[in-house]
């Protein structure tokens, strides 16, 4: 595959995610390749199936590579906003991108690769429980908590004055949120879906006082309510969100034939889990994260010259290293506080001692040039140039 990718299958609200993309560009034709643009995006899929960007991390930018392997580490950040992966409603994906042109037909072609990702909710403080006690129409009921786990049962007590039956029902109530410009109005996912019944207990000819129990299922979902937002344009929004709430629905039915109904709404929190550990495995080159240590002084500015429309850079490996896979990135600086579009040069080994020469496109309003040089084995080194 020209785009391979390795990410941690487990990420976390608020924390970054490491990514490793390794571009194999021996797999085209051209002895030299005109990139346009790669990077990772951590994608939403949405209950529509579209997909919506929710972070990105640049990695290539416009400019031209020599044919060969480049392997590159990155890091994607998770906002704290973000919606947690949810059973099959709400799900996320990496894809590693990859844009260049072919230079037969002048076409823009993209390659990319997926890996799913799974995103835990940050821990959050147990809720504090509440006793309950309801009376409606000579209808008492009384529970000892109003929050509960997964396999856990609601020991519920109750008063009737002249009813024949007593019905108790466990209900689910799902609300996916999935709303964006295109089909703000169309879209099905705004419909909500109807109430599920989790479980029932029915009493005909209860006794004026008695106990029943409902069991909470093992599976059982816990309370929540999530939204992530983020806007297109001015008063136009992308919203992806989904609630989970419970709720005890009661009805009670006269000797008249008289239904009393209400409900009671209940939390149901996670059990004890064990969390995975999320910052052990090894994703590609992680291990040589922070690479060798490099000065911009061991880059040396051998010649910088304008020839017509370019800035002709001219640059000296001093280290006693051989880079690999390196990416040389230059950035103009206009007026000291505007940073021109970076152009990017691609060559596949720089040994040391041995020259580089780079051009970016002349403009007499450049002040500085940022230079950011990086290699296969996550060597990075940035250096200014007046």
């Amino acid at each position: 595959m020209l785009v391979n990718l390795e990410t941690e299958k487990i990420a976390k609200v608020g924390i970054p995610t490491t990514v490793s993309s390794k571009f194999n560009m021996n797999e085209l034709e051209e002895e030299q390749i005109d990139i346009t643009w790669g990077g990772v995006r951590l994608y939403i899929k949405r209950p529509c199936a579209k997909e919506l960007i929710i972070s990105k991390n640049d990695i290539f930018y416009k400019g031209i590579f020599e044919n060969g392997t480049y392997k590159r580490l990155r890091s994607i950040p998770i906002s704290r906003r973000v919606v947690p992966s949810i059973d099959s409603r709400i799900t996320y994906f990496i894809r590693a991108n990859l844009s260049l042109i072919n230079n037969k037909t002048k076409q823009e072609e993209n390659y990319f690769s997926d890996k799913s990702i799974f995103i835990k909710a940050t821990a959050t403080e147990r809720m504090s429980s509440h006793p309950i006690d309801v009376k409606i129409k000579g209808v008492a009921i009384s529970i000892s908590k109003d929050t509960f786990m997964p396999d856990e049962n609601i020991d519920l007590e109750y008063t009737l004055e002249n009813y024949k039956e007593l019905n108790v029902e466990l209900i689910q109530d799902i609300n996916t949120i999935c709303q964006c410009p295109e089909f703000w109005k169309q879209c099905v996912h705004n419909k909500k879906k109807p109430p599920i019944q989790k479980a029932k207990s029915n009493i005909k000819n209860p006794p004026t006082n008695g106990k029943l129990n409902l069991k909470i299922p093992t599976d059982a979902e816990p309370s929540h309510n999530y939204l992530w937002e983020t806007q297109v344009s001015l008063g136009v929004n992308h919203r992806v969100g989904d609630q989970n709430s419970w709720y005890l629905k009661i009805e009670a039915t006269s000797f008249k034939g008289e239904k009393t109904q209400f409900t009671i709404p209940i939390n149901i929190i996670e059990g004890k889990v064990t969390e995975p550990d999320l910052f052990s495995p090894i994703v590609g080159e992680k291990s040589n994260a922070l690479g060798k240590i490099i000065t911009p002084d061991q880059i040396e500015l051998v010649k910088k010259e304008i020839d017509g429309n370019s800035i002709k850079i001219t640059l000296k490996n001093k280290t006693k290293n051989n880079f690999e896979g390196v990416t040389i990135q230059v950035s103009g600086i206009q007026s000291e506080f505007f940073e021109l579009p970076p152009n990017m040069l691609g060559k596949i080994k720089w040994d040391s001692n041995q020259d580089i020469t780079v051009n970016y496109k002349y403009n007499p309003d450049i002040t500085m040039l940022q230079l950011k040089i990086e290699d296969n084995n996550q060597n990075t080194v940035s250096k200014n140039i007046s």
